[in-house]
C-alpha cells in the first residue's frame, strides 16, 4: 500500500523591494529622512475628478527631485526642491509632498497612459514606481 504524504508547501521567493508604493490615502504627510515610505495618491489618477485636479507624491525628504517619464525613457516633467519648469501648479517638497497636475515641462496635459517617475533626494537615495493616468 502507499502511503499518501502531502509535500511541503512550496516556499516562493522573497523579491526585495526597492521603494515600497502605497495606494491606501495620504496618511503620511510629514516630511520623511528617507525615502522608503513614498506613496502616490490616488493611483491611477484621472486629474479631472482628482482632489484639486492633482496627484500627491508623499512621504518625500526636503530636497527630493521628482522626474516623471514616459514608456520610452522620455523625460514628461522634473518638480521638487530643483528647478520647475512648469506653473506655481507645481511647488516643491512642502510638508513632504509633491503635487503633479498631469502637465508636462511646457504646461500641455499628458496622454492617457503609464508613466514611471524617480525620486532622488541629495544623498543620492532613490524611489522609484508606476503612476497610471486615465483621461
Amino acid at each position: 500500500r502507499r502511503s499518501h504524504r502531502i509535500a511541503p508547501a512550496r516556499q516562493w521567493p522573497k523579491w526585495p523591494r526597492e521603494s515600497p508604493v502605497r495606494i491606501d490615502g495620504p496618511n503620511s504627510l510629514k516630511g520623511s529622512s528617507h525615502l522608503t515610505a513614498v506613496g502616490v495618491f490616488p493611483n491611477p489618477v484621472n486629474f479631472s475628478t482628482a482632489a484639486g485636479n492633482k496627484l500627491k507624491i508623499f512621504g518625500v525628504t526636503a530636497t527630493s527631485d521628482l522626474s516623471i517619464y514616459t514608456l520610452s525613457g522620455d523625460l514628461v516633467i522634473k518638480l521638487g526642491a530643483g528647478e520647475t519648469k512648469n506653473s506655481s501648479s507645481n511647488n516643491a517638497a512642502v510638508n513632504g509632498t509633491i503635487y503633479w497636475d498631469g502637465k508636462n515641462d511646457v504646461g500641455e496635459n499628458t496622454a492617457a497612459g503609464l508613466y514611471y517617475y524617480l525620486i532622488k533626494d541629495k544623498t543620492g537615495k532613490m524611489s522609484k514606481g508606476k503612476i497610471l493616468v486615465n483621461r
